[in-house]
């Protein structure tokens, strides 16, 4: 099951609402994520936001703050 993290080991339980958009060329595209209440801004959370880990059974997709990286398992991300 894929889930999202912004702290390494730290899973999200809120679903986010996805919007996805291109320029009208096709050539640029953006993905917007809303969060309602997410564990990692919770008056209660210590842990430091890393970036957006998107993790599945293919692989894990990481963003962090204008750049995107996908790893393949059994490859880890830096």
């Amino acid at each position: 099951m894929a889930e999202i993290q912004f702290a390494r080991g730290v899973t999200e339980d809120v679903v986010p609402d996805v919007r996805v958009t291109r320029s009208k060329d096709g050539s640029n595209g953006m993905a917007t994520f809303l969060f309602e209440y997410p564990k990692a801004l919770a008056n209660d959370s210590s842990d430091d936001i890393t970036g957006m880990y998107m993790i599945d059974e293919e692989g894990e997709i990481h963003h962090q703050r204008g750049e995107s990286q996908i790893c393949q398992r059994p490859a880890r991300c830096a």
